[in-house]
């Protein structure tokens, strides 16, 4: 008889134990992971449960095979080009994200799709969101 948990492969009664090389990491593992890498300890009480919930969505990738695939925005991409891209989100990233969804004012359909979209693309819109928010700051004063 077979009992299969996550990477390994258990054969019960033979006593023999065949392991998978690439052994994936626990949820709450990735969980810690995610939630050490993006400092989630900093956030403030207001803001944690939802910080949280974004290291959850960060932790589902964590624990994907490399060829899993992802859909960001409609695009289906490898598990490993995602978890690349998820590994440089930080706290500020997160507060991006959060701080986004809260101005929408369109009904989200799937939210779990829109955060992590938000998140992968959040990598890349993080310098540009801070350069935008100084230019309106430098126009204000002008003023």
């Amino acid at each position: 008889m077979e009992k299969r948990r996550g990477a390994d492969t258990q054969n019960i009664g033979s006593g023999s134990v065949e392991e998978n090389t690439s052994v994936r990491p626990s949820f709450r593992e990735a969980f810690r992971r995610a939630a050490h890498q993006t400092e989630l300890h900093l956030a403030s009480d207001e803001e944690r449960d939802a910080l949280r919930e974004l290291c959850y969505l960060i932790a589902e990738i964590y624990v994907i095979t490399d060829s899993s695939p992802v859909c960001i925005g409609r695009e289906i991409l490898d598990g490993a080009l995602v978890r690349d891209v998820f590994e440089e989100l930080t706290i500020e990233h997160l507060r991006l994200v959060r701080g986004n969804f809260l101005k929408q004012s369109t009904v989200i359909r799937n939210k779990r799709a829109y955060l992590r979209t938000a998140l992968y693309h959040a990598v890349f819109e993080l310098e540009a969101h801070y350069e935008n928010v100084a230019s309106l700051a430098m126009r204000r004063e002008k003023k």
